[in-house]
């Protein structure tokens, strides 16, 4: 995966990423919650290695919120509860998380 043109897609969308660092689940980095990359900054904090990628919710990306999906009932619902919106995950459940 290119994590540079991913970053930069969701900062291009209003996001607010932080790098997350290979095979963990959060931020390493002193103060990630106030770090605003810019564009600009993406080569700096993402630089070709394995690494993650997460998004700050709330404030910092203009009020984004995660539904995180974990049983497979819950999934299923989602479409007839939330509304449109982008989808992630891992190859084992994509649409884990709106």
């Amino acid at each position: 995966m290119n994590m540079r043109r991913y970053a930069q897609g969701y900062i291009e969308r209003g996001m607010t990423v932080v790098p997350i660092p290979h095979k963990r689940k959060s931020p390493v980095q002193p103060r990630w919650q106030n770090l605003r990359i810019k564009v600009e900054d993406i080569p700096s904090y993402f630089n070709g290695r394995s690494q993650n990628i997460g998004i700050s919710l709330g404030e910092p990306s203009s009020g984004l919120v995660d539904v995180d999906l974990d049983a497979p009932e819950a999934i299923e619902l989602a479409g007839h509860f939330l509304p449109p919106t982008l989808t992630s995950g891992r190859a084992s459940v994509p649409t884990s998380h709106r």
